[in-house]
């Protein structure tokens, strides 16, 4: 008799697991928004972005366009979104840009990005 409930708990736990699974149109739709850069990751390592350094945003518009923000300028560029690897792609006049989504919600958005070699983690946090 023990092994029914557990069985039960079990399939409860995989059912959940996969109801949290995001579609393609939610996770644009979550994309699609202004966010703003609170923390990175390097190596194991995460740190504050320095109240000095001004803020970083990135506008996703849900028409494909992306305005990338900072103290210095603000740069136009695309994006598309491909959903079996979880990778949004950027271009714009500093070249093309990849960012692997580890996850979006309404509030937070992290993703992996590859720089000279090192894989950074950046964090940022919803604004409009």
């Amino acid at each position: 008799m023990t092994k029914f409930p557990l069985l039960a708990i079990l399939l409860f736990i995989g059912a959940s697991a996969f109801a949290q699974t995001q579609t393609e149109k939610e996770i644009k739709d979550l994309l699609a928004h202004k966010w703003k850069l609170t923390h990175v990751e390097v190596g194991g390592q995460k740190m504050e972005v320095p109240a000095g350094v001004g803020d970083s945003f990135l506008d996703f518009k849900a028409d494909g366009t992306i305005l990338k923000i900072d103290s210095e300028e603000e740069q136009k560029g695309k994006w598309v979104y491909d959903h079996k690897t979880k990778i949004i792609t950027t271009e714009d006049k500093d070249g093309t840009e990849k960012y692997e989504i580890i996850k979006i919600s309404e509030t937070e958005f992290s993703f992996k990005v590859t720089d000279e070699g090192q894989k950074i983690t950046m964090t940022l946090k919803r604004v409009n």
